[in-house]
């Protein structure tokens, strides 16, 4: 698996800002989630079956979008301002 090689090579002080080109065996959802947790750029084509399953599920299917907490809470607390009357 790639998790454990990228480990490793982290540990060995190896400067991680390089950008993994792979092929369609490291297109799988938890390889992509890890190399994005991990700010890894990485460019690997995705499996027909992939993008066929996605376009099934419709907009369900998205990428979710990944928002800071700090603007998260700003987001929350923006919607539920009181309104003042008479103003």
């Amino acid at each position: 698996m790639l998790a454990p090689l990228l480990k490793a090579l982290a540990e060995t002080g190896h400067d991680m800002g390089f950008r993994l080109l792979a092929d369609k065996a490291y297109s799988h959802s938890s390889t992509r989630t890890f190399l994005r947790d991990k700010r890894i750029k990485h460019t690997a084509p995705e499996r027909s079956d992939q993008i066929a399953y996605r376009k099934t599920k419709g907009s369900k299917g998205a990428r979710r979008v990944r928002r800071r907490k700090v603007q998260a809470s700003q987001d929350r607390r923006a919607v539920f301002q009181p309104v003042q009357a008479g103003a």
